[in-house]
């Protein structure tokens, strides 16, 4: 996590950086991408069985980075979360991250749409939307200069 970071050179690859870690198999911060808070469809609280995601979860993160950017504290925990706090802004701005959808044939919850099934090669809603509705079939970092 250098300033010229050869891998990272520029702001925009380096938000991908938290699903490259997460790709490596490494799930320390498998949370972190999202919060699951409920959207109750036809049910009520009580009939759901729904568990709330854990506190560590993508806004507790980003309050957190907030904290650690307002110290003195050290530069490699600020850009560890500097390199966080840019990609999941990004995150939480794809709403099947930030809910879950309960309903009577889901008490529990879809988890953001990741349980609602879709039948093709794209299995889920939360994967149909995250390649852009089926629009864009390999995604690729986009190189400005």
């Amino acid at each position: 996590m250098k300033e010229n970071d050869v891998n990272y050179p520029s702001w925009y690859e380096l938000a991908c950086w938290p699903d490259d870690i997460r790709n490596t198999g490494l799930k320390l911060f498998d949370g972190w991408h999202y919060a699951d808070t409920p959207f109750y469809d036809g049910i009520s609280p009580s009939e759901s069985t729904f568990q709330p995601h854990p506190k560590y979860n993508t806004t507790y993160v980003l309050i957190e980075a907030i904290k650690i950017f307002q110290t003195k504290g050290n530069m490699f925990f600020k850009s560890l979360m500097l390199r966080f706090f840019i990609h999941l802004v990004g995150d939480m701005h794809q709403p099947l991250h930030m809910t879950t959808r309960i309903t009577k044939e889901r008490k529990g919850g879809d988890k953001g749409g990741n349980d609602f099934k879709l039948q093709g090669s794209i299995n889920n809603l939360h994967t149909l939307w995250d390649r852009a509705m089926d629009k864009i079939n390999a995604v690729k970092r986009v190189s400005l200069t």
